[in-house]
């Protein structure tokens, strides 16, 4: 993983890179920011701070449109995004007091409700969502273990995602890497892999997303 684009200087643009960053690494995937825009002040405020830093970006689980491809919507608000699940990220336009920033599903009936400050923070917590949903299933990767690093250890980590298979299967593919643990659980696979890196060892999840339970592995 890769995080490439422009380095900034301000509280949102190390926030944003700290955020990249973090996903690259834990999903194994480059990702690009653009260069900020100086239109950016002629956006809502709660936008401003992130098109300074980068106009548009693209994440495993989240699109923000470049600043050209905003969309006005009816009752005050703009559309800056989506997710692959048929959601906008929308900015209330009145200045008013409260939370302007809203995730909402076109599907739904439901008023708009704001509840984030700011574009980075709602990302956050997209990722957050995005790695905790219960029925989402990932694959561990595995590709480095540093030296002296103690494999029975890594094996007490691993063996959780896969209790029917035995210890020493799960040690022998820790010898023969890169390494790959099929349809797991997403929550409790990203938690191994936090694990892991602690550790110093190169892992993340792929293949991320719903499966049909007639391919599911681990039953």
């Amino acid at each position: 993983m890769t995080w490439m684009g422009h380095d900034h200087g301000d509280a949102t643009g190390a926030r944003l890179h700290a955020l990249c960053g973090q996903v690259g690494r834990e999903l194994g995937v480059e990702i690009f920011v653009p260069a900020g825009t100086s239109a950016a002040s002629a956006l809502p405020a709660p936008l401003r701070g992130f098109y300074r830093v980068a106009d548009g970006l693209v994440l495993p689980f989240a699109t923000i449109y470049a600043h050209d491809r905003l969309t006005a919507r009816q009752h005050g608000w703009t559309a800056f995004g989506r997710d692959p699940y048929f959601r906008d990220f929308l900015c209330r336009l009145d200045a008013g007091p409260g939370h302007r920033i809203a995730v909402r599903d076109r599907e739904t009936a439901i008023s708009v409700e704001a509840v984030h400050d700011d574009v980075v923070e709602m990302l956050a917590d997209l990722y957050a969502e995005y790695l905790d949903d219960g029925d989402r299933r990932a694959d561990l990767r595995i590709t480095a273990v540093p030296d002296g690093v103690d494999r029975l250890r890594l094996v007490a980590a691993v063996k959780p995602l896969r209790p029917a298979t035995g210890s020493r299967d799960h040690l022998a593919a820790l010898r023969n890497l890169p390494a790959t643990l099929a349809d797991i659980d997403c929550a409790a696979g990203i938690r191994v892999v936090r694990t892991l890196h602690t550790a110093g060892v190169a892992a993340h999840l792929t293949n991320v997303g719903y499966r049909d339970a007639d391919t599911r592995t681990d039953v």
